[in-house]
């Protein structure tokens, strides 16, 4: 603002408050099933309250008498809170109409969120950006399926989302998505046995010092600009990238895998294939010392190198690194290269520059005889889970693959209850007249990775 002259600055109008008020508020208002909400007592006059009594759901009964409870929503609904105080000579009671909303499932919605997701309400449908806020806690429970449309996810507060091989949690879109950042140092966050796809600035993010542990999750067909089209970590040293699948991402003008700048990550036993970037698959700079590890980095193309280093002291031991572009970018580092089979070799202990003779180009195993088998570090710390000597690769060392990694193209069951007609019933396909039986559904109902399979009625699949 300007102004010329002499200005009075005014103080606002007030007046005292006397009797009793009840006020609150929310850290959430609105957000899917199982939602937890943390309710603030803000109700006049302050410090003088006695009692306080809550309805959460809008029943008529109390629910609790707390000053700042917390209450978890399992149902979809509208409700009501009302709350009742005592100041010690006279009670005062507000409702607060509509307060909480908690939406169907498939409902879009977007802004703060917490509490627990699971794959009784899939699916989870983002048309906007999400934040998981400081002191805020997120448990995403096995086979829950998150769509994000044209959103991000932003992680302050404490993010679970722990699954299994085969109930995987699946972060994709049906259009494109800006992924997931995990940032500062209250942040936290766990990722088990989840899918990444689709994302366009980094599937996941790591910004100033959370703590985040991945493993055995899935990166594929995510594309990104100048980051990291997988993992990017940027000031950060405590995370863990364990036994991951990064394959077929891409990244325009930075590395299609992991990148990490000042930041110093313990990267394990992943198979990293079939990637493409306009510089490299990795790229570390800026003084970070990661440690990679009985890593498979194998089938990437790149227009400059492999890696790029900057001003960084990478660990290199145990891994295959195999690409047609057989070049390192090295400006002011000192990578320290051990027990690598990598292609175009490297000076150091035990590297060698060899067909590893993969299995095969989906779990990328070593084949009985392969000169990767037992070349790795001899020292008993990195022996293969069955305590013979470590074989280079993601599938030895102490941290190794024990199962096939699965695939993004694996079947995603849906169950639908729907009226399938069959005829004629029964049916008798071994008879002389060779009849035939039709089945007849709505085609609404599939897609084009649809199967039928058809069962006899002893279980037995004909």
């Amino acid at each position: 603002q300007s102004w010329t002259g002499t200005k009075n600055i005014l103080q606002a109008a007030s007046t005292g408050f006397t009797g009793t008020m009840p006020l609150m508020y929310s850290n959430i208002t609105e957000g899917p099933a199982n939602l937890t909400v943390n309710f603030f007592d803000n109700s006049l006059p302050q410090g003088e309250i006695e009692s306080w009594e809550w309805d959460f759901d809008g029943d008529g009964a109390f629910d609790s008498t707390e000053q700042n409870p917390t209450y978890t929503y399992t149902d979809p609904g509208v409700y009501d809170i009302t709350l009742r105080i005592f100041d010690g000579a006279e009670y005062a009671e507000t409702t607060f109409s509509e307060f909480i909303t908690v939406v169907e499932p498939g409902t879009p919605f977007s802004g703060p969120v917490c509490g627990e997701w699971s794959a009784a309400n899939n699916p989870y449908v983002i048309d906007d950006a999400i934040v998981l806020e400081e002191n805020s806690d997120l448990i995403i429970n096995p086979g829950t399926e998150i769509i994000l449309d044209d959103s991000a996810f932003k992680i302050y507060g404490n993010l679970t989302a722990n699954a299994e091989a085969d109930n995987r949690i699946r972060f994709i879109s049906n259009s494109f998505w800006s992924g997931i950042r995990v940032i500062g140092e209250t942040a936290t966050a766990e990722f088990s046995n989840c899918l990444f796809k689709n994302a366009t600035e980094s599937a996941v993010s790591i910004e100033n010092g959370p703590v985040v542990t991945i493993s055995d999750c899935q990166f594929t067909e995510n594309d990104a600009d100048a980051k990291a089209a997988a993992i990017d970590i940027i000031n950060s040293n405590d995370v863990t990238i364990i036994r991951n699948m990064i394959n077929n991402n891409n990244s325009s003008t930075g590395p299609a895998a992991i990148k990490c700048t000042s930041a110093s990550a313990s990267i394990y036993n992943n198979i990293i294939v079939n990637n493409t970037a306009k510089y490299s698959s990795f790229s570390f700079k800026n003084n970070p010392t990661p440690l990679v590890v009985n890593n498979t980095i194998a089938n990437n193309t790149a227009e400059t190198a492999t890696m790029m280093l900057f001003n960084s002291t990478p660990v290199f031991m145990n891994n295959i690194i195999r690409d047609e572009i057989a070049s390192i970018i090295n400006i002011n580092s000192s990578p320290e290269f051990t027990y690598n089979n990598i292609s175009g070799g490297a000076d150091g202990i035990g590297n060698i520059d060899v067909d590893p003779m993969f299995v095969d180009i989906e779990s990328y195993m070593l084949a009985t005889g392969s000169p990767c088998v037992d070349a790795g570090n001899p020292d008993a710390e990195y022996n293969d889970l069955d305590g013979t000597t470590n074989d280079m690769g993601a599938w030895g060392g102490p941290n190794a693959f024990t199962a096939q990694p699965v695939s993004a193209d694996e079947d995603w069951e849906e169950i639908i209850n729907s009226n399938i007609s069959f005829y004629p019933n029964p049916f008798n396909l071994n008879s002389s007249t060779k009849s035939a039986a039709t089945i007849s559904f709505d085609k609404a109902l599939v897609g084009a990775n649809s199967s039928i399979g058809i069962f006899n009625i002893k279980g037995l699949k004909v």
